[in-house]
């Protein structure tokens, strides 16, 4: 079976899908509209929490890119997940490394606009048909409800990556009643805001935040995803430098199984992303859900 056992969020890119769930990823772009600026030089001393994080996506969006590398604490173990990722539409190009029962396992997901493909050694080789790849067609994913363990659990994560989307997913951190300042600290050598806030499904609001961008729509995919999750309550930390670029961002989510943490630093913004097919010889295609439903 794929692993299943995180519930963890990253900033702007999927997850690696059979690791984790999707909820700031780019399967689409963005429905909130929000000015893009180049540069900006943020007075961090004033600035509100809730204009530092507007000004924050502004600025990682005008960048189109990042190089996020992420420890994820869970429960039942612990993974890394490195590579870059694009902040204005869905491009990324991560390794992921864990550990289980003492074996270091790595994988690979490439994704690119309709597409995902995944190279996870805990895929069964049998659902693997002998091939390295498995690729996910987003516009023709299998279906959720399949009878097939595998075939469900990949059509479960082909849905998250379809509803995913990079600035509505930084976005959405607008609706938490209580983000607040906490201070200016230093954070890898440098000045940099540290907000903060956390919330719930029940005090998150039911109508986007005035003047956001956040949709309608993402706002209540977000509560929905919380509800089925089991999430109790999320909590977010987020370091912003005087340019409007976010440093790092820890995301603690609690629920009935215990806390998933997840601790990313973010650079390399305008990193190049290249996201290259892997070969078509080595890679299943899983079929669709009217043929496996």
């Amino acid at each position: 079976m794929i692993r299943t056992g995180s519930t963890g969020w990253t900033r702007y890119g999927a997850t690696a899908a059979a690791v984790t769930m999707v909820m700031a990823a780019a399967a689409c772009s963005s429905s909130g509209v929000i000015g893009v600026t180049t540069s900006m030089n943020l007075d961090l001393n004033t600035v509100s929490a809730a204009q530092a994080l507007k000004d924050a996506v502004q600025a990682g969006i005008a960048r189109q890119s990042v190089r996020i590398h992420s420890v994820v604490t869970q429960p039942n173990g612990l993974f890394t997940q490195d590579g870059p990722q694009r902040t204005d539409r869905f491009q990324q190009d991560l390794t992921t490394a864990t550990t289980d029962a003492g074996k270091h396992i790595q994988s690979e997901t490439r994704g690119d606009e309709n597409s995902v493909y995944m190279d996870d050694p805990t895929i069964p080789a049998a659902d693997r048909h002998g091939k390295t790849w498995v690729k996910l067609d987003l516009t023709h994913p299998p279906s959720a409800n399949s009878s097939d363990p595998t075939l469900a659990a990949l059509g479960q994560f082909a849905t998250l990556y379809q509803h995913a989307d990079p600035q509505q997913g930084a976005l959405v951190n607008l609706a938490i009643p209580d983000l607040h300042r906490v201070g200016v600290e230093t954070k890898d050598g440098r000045r940099a805001l540290h907000i903060a806030g956390t919330v719930t499904a029940d005090t998150l609001p039911k109508v986007p935040p005035a003047g956001s961008g956040l949709t309608q729509d993402y706002l209540d995919y977000y509560r929905q995803r919380m509800q089925t999750l089991d999430i109790t309550k999320a909590g977010i930390d987020i370091w912003i430098g005087a340019d409007g670029l976010e440093i790092e961002y820890i995301d603690t989510q609690s629920g009935s199984g215990g806390d998933t943490v997840s601790d990313s630093t973010l650079s390399q913004w305008g990193v190049p992303v290249t996201v290259v097919p892997p070969p078509a010889e080595d890679t299943y295609v899983v079929p669709g859900g009217d043929q496996h439903a």
